[in-house]
């Protein structure tokens, strides 16, 4: 508790200072704005950073290519009428792969904890903690 009256005094005294604090007082009785404006990356960091942005093209061009070459190595197969040998299902695991790692990437750069999941994930902590585990017995 000590550490939250230091850093409450910190701000106490820290944020009447801040520039323009004061110069629309309205602010301070609106509403907070949801979680999914507040925690979102896409508007707050890939907007304005090049390097990530660069990053997100990469991972939908990976995304393509991987999702083609699959579609493409399967369409041959089909088109020759030969059976899946286990070169063929490991280069289309590989490229399956290469898929679904890219689209994972790009989606940590946006919102990605809407309200159900964050409900849901509240639901799922304890409330009373056994004293022996606290202890470490």
């Amino acid at each position: 508790e000590k550490l939250l009256v230091e850093v409450g005094k910190f701000l106490d005294n820290a944020l009447p200072r801040m520039p323009r604090r004061y110069a629309r007082p309205e602010l301070f009785r609106a509403p907070c704005p949801p979680r999914e404006v507040v925690l979102d990356r896409r508007a707050q960091h890939l907007a304005i950073c090049p390097d990530s942005q660069a990053v997100v093209r990469r991972c939908a061009r990976a995304r393509t290519l991987g999702l083609a070459g699959a579609a493409v190595l399967v369409l041959a197969k089909a088109a020759a009428r030969s059976p899946m040998g286990a070169r063929s299902a490991l280069l289309l695991g590989g490229l399956l792969a290469l898929a679904k790692a890219a689209d994972g990437l790009s989606r940590e750069f946006g919102f990605r904890r809407d309200r159900q999941r964050h409900v849901r994930g509240l639901r799922k902590i304890q409330k009373v903690f056994p004293d022996a585990w606290l202890l470490g017995r």
